[in-house]
């Protein structure tokens, strides 16, 4: 039996003369290592061991293995232990993806990668080497084997969807929760949710974004706790980086001796093998095409991909008929063109070879589906790819009498074209879908296909389709979002952001100020409620200010309302307010009263924030009044809201319950649960302040729930804020110490300075309540700052 925690029976260091095995002490002898390397190793999992008389027993085998991939456990110090918040133990963070197939040929690069991230002395890792080769599959068996060395977890960030160096912090945000709000920098955040953690980075794909390194030098200098596992084909040249190349799989020797036991001991030929048999079960290595099939590999310069991609043909041809076929492009393949960019010169002909396999049919789909980025649905790729056409050009404006694209065709054709793309390895299915299947395209296909789109003259149309159908998918979300559609329930945004992003910056880039405005506009959902508050209002500001720019009043005065909204949250109050002002007299031109209601309802929550309660009431009774008229329930339920959160700050309790009842029954019954969530946070304070501290209780916890089921880190927050201070008012001291420190790691990850405050205070009081006077002291203080710099009356007030 394997020892990992089980047994505490303390290990004398010295082996009994009966059983069989080393003790730790032996065998922390044999490998020239210390006895607390080889202890470590045992307790973390790297070395298997049982224990038997109070001794540990590591068979021979065993620790030759660990010999040969010489495990040098990383030192740990644990950071303070995680608070549950919602019982269980606690987990930890590893969202890396799980490999389908085993890693083959690999051995060797794997045993040297782990005992560099092991290392003590290296904290930055970069794995380099040409598209292809297998840095990022090697970086997630890596990072899967090393799980249990990072005490606080493991992250698997995809830069692939990035091009500007600038967005690579926000990525790395994205990736670990941390919310893009108002306050420190980004990068202040990370490190500061960093620090004092035991973490693993895996940042794939950094070639596009090097400028971004000095990044990491910065994150690593102020965590010590911190490694990053990066895969690029440049290296970072920063300092502290220890590069790691990546070579090829191994190809047998070109010798008329070569075994089938010499052919199958190739990491090249094995791939191959694995990747033939999975596209035609009958295939088999044999000495009949072992030699075609090395001679494939090394022709192939021993690239993963490449191999795959061949492997993959096998269900419709054998391997001498591909060996004949690859003799046509060795050259490219080997090399290619010197006035070709660099990631071209070692994959390009091989997906051109992939993609001359392909029927006309085919390959057209294949080079459509290439504008997508980050995958698409069944949906997507009928709207923006469906449809036959004469010819093998699709200008935008044909010459009279041309022929031109059709429209979509049938869902079914499209269907059976994605299958058959995958079949031939060319498209993939995405790994774990949340709800309707979905699929991926590798990079360097996709800069293939995009390549062939533009030859074909199809590139600007489908781009244009592309951007059209974001528009409708962020349009229809919208609808849902604010009750004119019914809802779905599904993340239909969350999927394809890099799709919205990439159709946003392709009409910046076009110019088309109009079509850019109403998809910036309509993803105010998205830029809110997911924390992307900063990058949606830049959208909309590069947009207004494109020259020449007329997009009409009403797509005008919309933007400009959404833009406004972006900048509240964010705490630029003079331009919320200038913004809302000029957006409410738009829509009174143009008689558009549910934009007067939009426009209103920013201007009363900005009021509220500043402490101006009469001007917030004012504004959105307004709001509510014009909501209502427009028979729009659900935007009258966050004035009502709204109204209830003021009567709070002016103590009329009783007004405040009323207005969050009313709203209440407008949203519970619809299933906004979001809604929800936040009307119950309010009902509880006010049962807290009411002295009915089972009913807060209760609501708190049903809020609680509904956020961690939406995935809502700022509720999630504000819910055990809420609870926090429940149990204070409970004398639970230690309750509310938990629900309150969880509450403030939480705000404090996420970049909310306001919840800061409120938690911050409550802590001071906790402190009190323990008679810890002087820290009490200094914790109102730190509340009483935090307000003055964002500049906040009510918060100042509370402190």
């Amino acid at each position: 039996m394997t020892d990992r925690a089980g047994d505490r029976t303390p290990d004398t260091g010295h082996a009994p003369r009966e059983g069989t095995g080393m003790s730790a002490l032996e065998a922390a002898a044999a490998l020239g290592l210390s006895e607390r390397t080889i202890r470590r190793a045992i307790a973390q999992g790297h070395l298997n061991a049982s224990k038997r008389g109070g001794v540990y027993r590591i068979a021979p085998d065993d620790l030759a293995r660990y010999g040969t991939l010489r495990h040098v456990p990383h030192h740990h110090h644990d950071p303070q232990p995680p608070v549950l918040l919602s019982g269980g133990a606690p987990t930890r963070a590893f969202n890396v993806p799980r490999p389908l197939t085993p890693l083959l040929g690999r051995e060797r690069e794997l045993g040297e990668l782990r005992e560099r991230l092991l290392d003590e002395e290296v904290q930055l890792v970069t794995l380099t080497g040409p598209g292809g080769v297998g840095k990022t599959r090697l970086a997630i068996e890596a990072a899967t084997t090393l799980r249990d060395a990072f005490g606080d977890g493991v992250w698997f960030i995809d830069l692939l969807p990035l091009t500007d160096p600038a967005r690579v912090p926000g990525a790395i945000a994205e990736a670990l929760g941390i919310r893009d709000t108002a306050g420190r920098s980004l990068t202040s955040r990370l490190m500061s949710f960093l620090e004092p953690r035991e973490a693993l980075l895996i940042l794939d794909n950094f070639e596009r974004v090097t400028d971004a390194a000095p990044l990491l030098v910065t994150l690593l200098g102020s965590c010590p706790g911190l490694k990053v596992l990066v895969t690029s084909r440049v290296s970072l040249r920063v300092s502290g980086e220890r590069q790691f190349p990546v070579p090829p799989l191994a190809c047998p020797d070109a010798t008329p001796t070569l075994t089938l036991a010499e052919a199958a001991g190739s990491g090249a030929v094995r791939l191959f093998a694995m990747r033939a048999e999975a596209a035609r079960p009958e295939f088999a290595l044999t000495e009949a095409n072992m030699a075609a099939v090395a001679a494939i590999c090394r022709q192939l310069d021993g690239l993963p991909l490449a191999i795959e991609l061949a492997a993959a043909r096998a269900k419709h041809l054998n391997p001498p008929a591909m060996l004949a076929r690859l003799n046509r492009r060795l050259e490219l393949l080997t090399g290619g063109m010197r006035d070709q960019p660099s990631r071209m010169q070692s994959m390009r002909d091989t997906v051109a070879w992939s993609y001359d396999l392909l029927t006309p049919g085919e390959q057209r789909l294949f080079r459509r589906l290439s504008v997508f980025v980050g995958g698409f649905s069944l949906d997507a790729a009928v709207a923006a790819c469906a449809g036959d056409e004469p010819g093998a050009g699709n200008p935008r404006h044909p010459p009279e009498g041309a022929a031109t694209l059709a429209p979509p065709g049938p869902p079914s054709s499209v269907l059976d074209g994605v299958i058959s793309l995958i079949d031939k390895s060319l498209v993939e299915p995405a790994r774990e879908p949340a709800g309707e299947p979905r699929f991926t395209m590798l990079d360097t296909l996709r800069e293939y296909g995009l390549e062939r789109l533009e030859a074909s003259g199809e590139r600007e149309l489908i781009q244009e389709r592309h951007a059209a159908w974001c528009l409708a998918l962020v349009e229809s979300v919208e609808a849902e979002r604010i009750g004119l559609a019914p809802r779905t329930g599904a993340d239909r945004l969350g999927p394809d952001r890099d799709n919205l992003r990439r159709a946003l910056q392709w009409l910046r880039d076009r110019g088309e100020a109009s079509t850019g405005l109403r998809l910036a506009s309509a993803l105010w959902p998205l830029w809110l409620e997911r924390g992307e508050v900063s990058e949606g209002r830049a959208h909309l500001s590069a947009l207004l200010s494109l020259p020449g720019a007329s997009p009409g009043e009403q797509v005008r005065a919309r933007a400009v309302c959404v833009t406004g909204a972006l900048a509240q949250a964010l705490g630029d109050h003079d331009q919320a307010a200038d913004l809302s002002r000029e957006a409410l007299l738009a829509f009174q031109r143009l008689g558009d009263v549910r934009g007067e209601a939009f426009a209103l309802n920013t201007l009363g929550l900005d009021a509220m924030i500043q402490g101006d309660n009469a001007a917030a009431v004012a504004f959105l009774q307004d709001s509510l009044t014009r909501f209502r008229s427009v028979a729009d329930s659900r935007a009258g339920a966050w004035a009502l809201r709204h109204l209830s959160s003021v009567a709070f700050r002016t103590g009329d309790v009783a007004r405040g319950v009323a207005l969050a009842g009313e709203a209440l029954t407008i949203v519970r019954p619809a299933g906004h649960y979001l809604d929800v969530a936040r009307l119950l946070l309010n009902l509880s304070h006010a049962a807290t302040l009411r002295g009915d501290l089972e009913r807060a209780e209760a609501m708190g916890k049903e809020a609680l729930d509904l956020f961690q089921i939406a995935g809502d880190r700022w509720g999630v927050a504000d819910a055990l804020q809420r609870l926090g201070h429940v149990a204070l008012e409970q004398g639970d001291v230690a309750q509310a110490s938990a629900l309150l420190g969880a509450s403030h790691s939480l705000f404090r990850d996420i970049g909310d300075p306001e919840g800061l405050v409120v938690v911050v205070v409550l802590l001071g009081w906790l402190h009190r309540a323990q008679g810890l006077r002087e820290s009490a002291e200094d914790l109102i203080a730190e509340g009483l700052a935090i307000a003055r710099r964002q500049g906040n009356p009510s918060r100042i007030a509370s402190a």
